[in-house]
């Protein structure tokens, strides 16, 4: 079923439930007994009656205002929209208001913030109409505001069972550029636009936060508020969820759109279950004040974000005097320490690597060796020391009396990411250091750079993940890149 027709049927199933809805109030009103002695309460008929009175926690307060705006309720707050509702965007070029509906909760969230210095992080704009209104009623007001946009201005083109709610036009680019150019009094806002992928744009806004840090370690680059409007497919939001999250600043705003979004009968191609997979990792750390047809929360802290790892091997690599004394000291301390302990390898790992490396393990000819050995791999965090060295040795062809680098072949490269590198691992990079690759910082930051370096293109065979250090929003973290 092709998108037009998916439209027409949701929009038949939209009217016929208010009608359905229509005449249920009309049968209900009918058949209400008339009374003079009629009673009028605010209790909200769909919770049981509480009779200990108590203080509303923040989260009742969030639904009892969002309430209005939520499934059934949000249909008919867009049905009472008016031309005076959208009068604002008569001086713009829009093909589909798709943000009128939603001014009314914007306003009441952000009113506070109007009148501060507000960097702003939109991703996915279309044609600019939330921007627009961001500029209008909240940005221009004060000098120092700024902005930053990210669209492809090319829509979603990967996947076939993925729903373009959005028809993009070689138009498109250009109504954008014509509608922020019409908002009135923001010509000296910054505005930084980046037409290419989110992913490709955090690395880049990465990148630039780390440069930027204060003399006190303060960021300065990070939002004061974002809005995630991008791609729909699950996955795809929730990397943009963990990335933006990781640049909004503590007591920042972070609004995602269609939160209740299911014109797909598939749940990983809604962006529902990106958001709930984010807020299942991220929940200590924010609170939520607005849930309905969109999701806002006010982040309260920051997560741990791990180790950067070991300090880099030698740079001595390129003499050979120091390169031999190193590897000398190296070697005599591997014999010490497993003089002193040998840890047994747990049998699941050996059969994890059977698994892996089946040609490795079966034999050690000299040409199904070079066969496994053309692999990239990716070790990322801190691996067990007896695991990440049988593993090494399976590698080398099974002889743990030898580096990997013993091996004439050097088509196996291994990529090492925030990770304290075992006596082993550091022999074979000083041995070898055209088989390695060895990154010391944030994996949210490197794994990133990784991904740009490769074009988008799967380059790993086989990805390894140890003790990446901190919590859940951590390791989430790093997985989705």
């Amino acid at each position: 079923m092709d998108f037009d027709k998916l439209m027409r049927k949701h929009r038949r199933d939209k009217t016929s439930r208010k009608r359905k809805r229509k005449s249920s109030s009309s049968n209900s009103s009918a058949s209400a007994p008339s009374s003079t002695n009629t009673i009028t309460t605010t209790e909200d008929t769909r919770q049981p009656s509480n009779k200990i009175s108590r203080q509303s926690t923040n989260n009742e307060k969030v639904l009892e205002y969002s309430s209005q705006y939520s499934d059934r309720n949000f249909e008919v707050h867009q049905s009472k929209l008016t031309k005076v509702d959208r009068e604002w965007t008569k001086p713009y070029q829009f093909t589909e208001d798709w943000h009128t509906r939603h001014t009314a909760y914007w306003s009441h969230h952000l009113k506070s913030m109007v009148g501060l210095p507000i960097n702003y992080l939109e991703v996915g704009c279309y044609e600019g109409l939330s921007t627009c209104w961001m500029l209008d009623n909240v940005l221009k007001h004060h000098s120092e505001s700024k902005y930053t946009v990210c669209d492809t201005f090319c829509g979603v083109q990967q996947l076939e069972d993925v729903a373009e709610t959005t028809h993009v036009t070689s138009l498109t680019r250009q109504r954008f550029d014509h509608n922020i150019g019409s908002v009135q009094g923001v010509s000296h806002l910054k505005l930084t636009l980046y037409p290419e992928f989110s992913c490709n744009m955090y690395y880049k806004l990465f990148s630039n936060v780390e440069k930027k840090k204060d003399e006190k370690g303060n960021e300065n680059e990070l939002y004061d508020i974002i809005y995630i409007d991008g791609s729909h497919v699950a996955r795809d939001v929730l990397l943009d969820a963990v990335c933006s999250f990781t640049l909004l600043k503590v007591n920042g705003i972070l609004m995602f759109d269609d939160y209740q979004w299911k014109l797909l009968k598939n749940e990983y191609n809604c962006p529902g279950l990106g958001i709930d997979v984010f807020k299942s990792c991220f929940e200590h750390l924010f609170e939520p004040i607005h849930i309905g047809y969109q999701y806002h929360l006010k982040k309260r802290m920051n997560g741990p974000l791990g180790h950067v790892g070991s300090t880099p091997v030698s740079d001595n690599r390129s003499k050979s005097n120091s390169n031999s004394n190193s590897s000398s000291r190296i070697q005599g301390a591997i014999k010490a320490e497993e003089a002193e302990k040998v840890l047994p390898i747990p049998e699941w790992w050996v059969q994890f690597v059977s698994k892996i490396l089946p040609s490795v393990v079966s034999t050690t000819s000299a040409s199904t060796t070079t066969t496994a050995l053309q692999k990239h791999i990716m070790v990322l965090g801190d691996v067990e020391q007896s695991k990440i060295e049988y593993f090494s040795e399976q590698i080398s062809g099974g002889d743990s009396t030898r580096t990997i680098s013993s091996s004439s072949d050097e088509s196996h490269h291994i990529t090492y990411i925030s990770t304290n590198l075992t006596l082993k691992q550091k022999l074979n990079m000083n041995a070898s250091p055209n088989n390695y690759t060895l990154y010391i910082g944030h994996s949210h930051v490197i794994l990133s750079k990784e991904l740009i370096k490769s074009s988008y293109t799967p380059i790993y065979d086989i990805i390894i993940i140890g003790n990446i250090g901190g919590d859940a929003s951590v390791s989430i973290n790093k997985n989705i890149n």
